[in-house]
């Protein structure tokens, strides 16, 4: 068996999702199952939730190449994007232009390309730092040209996937809504998608439920945080599962010790943690117990 993967995702930064992790974390490390955690803040904030963490290897991502197309001497003949397997070229202001996300270096268009007009650029070197704690390992991504690629995002999951080995073993990824669409392209990850409403309206809740749409709806949680006072919660019946939606209020406020006990006495009382297990043991020879 492979590891699983659960991706929290959200809208913005500052939402809970390292706070939730942690949680998630002590309780996979309670029941013996090995368990990595991903983010990609730039910051070292986030580590201090984490119990004697300590800096135990790295690993050198040494990029990818993106093909440059050379609008002076393209004549739009289109043979690029035809061969283009990742469909990573498209036509933007009447010029060919390639997708630095989606490409993945292989060649194709540069070989078909009747006038040289595709050369490639290194892109995205960075490194991925282990974190030993109590909790499990701990992954944390620096990029070397000052901001997190998606490639290097890859390059971590992977990595991740690997320490976790052939074991069921669980990893989670925390990322904003937009780079977890992106990896969901390149990778086809997650077991388990957990979406964090902060402060939502009735537009908010409308984009979450397009991700339904697509994605199997029991493989999906949501989880609303910071809800306004005149927030309607029969509303979220109109446009969520009510199975899978669970109303976890107020946990970003107080000390670090303080919030990890409220927001697991929280997430007990809403019933998240066993729906999260029912989901995993629903795919795994590894039974994880609430």
């Amino acid at each position: 068996m492979s590891a699983k993967i659960i991706s929290i995702s959200s809208w913005e930064q500052e939402t809970g999702k390292t706070l939730i992790s942690k949680v998630l974390m002590n309780y996979f490390a309670q029941n013996k199952t090995k368990v990595v955690f991903v983010d990609f803040k730039e910051n070292n904030d986030y580590l201090w939730y984490f119990n004697k963490f300590k800096s135990i290897a790295s690993f050198e991502y040494e990029g990818h190449k993106i093909a440059r197309i050379d609008s002076e001497i393209c004549i739009h003949c289109g043979i690029c994007k035809e061969n283009c397997k990742y469909q990573a070229i498209f036509m933007r202001n009447m010029k060919f232009v390639v997708n630095s996300e989606i490409c993945e270096g292989c060649g194709e268009c540069q070989t078909a390309c009747p006038l040289e007009a595709i050369t490639f650029k290194d892109f995205g070197k960075g490194r991925v730092t282990v974190y030993e704690s109590e909790e499990g390992l701990i992954l944390k991504t620096n990029s070397f040209a000052g901001e997190i690629d998606i490639h290097l995002m890859k390059f971590a999951i992977l990595t991740a996937k690997d320490l976790v080995g052939d074991d069921d073993g669980i990893v989670i990824v925390n990322t904003l809504i937009e780079d977890q669409k992106k990896l969901l392209y390149l990778l086809g990850i997650s077991d388990l998608f957990m979406v964090i409403l902060y402060n939502p309206d009735t537009s908010d809740l409308i984009y979450a439920s397009k991700i339904i749409d697509k994605k199997d709806a029991s493989h999906v949680i949501f989880i609303v945080n910071r809800a306004s006072e005149n927030f309607d919660k029969n509303t979220l019946i109109d446009f969520l599962p009510n199975e899978y939606t669970f109303i976890i209020n107020n946990f970003i406020s107080g000390s670090k010790l303080e919030l990890v006990d409220m927001i697991t006495e929280k997430i007990k009382e809403s019933g998240l943690t066993r729906k999260i297990i029912e989901i995993i043991n629903s795919n795994t020879s590894h039974q994880v117990e609430v």
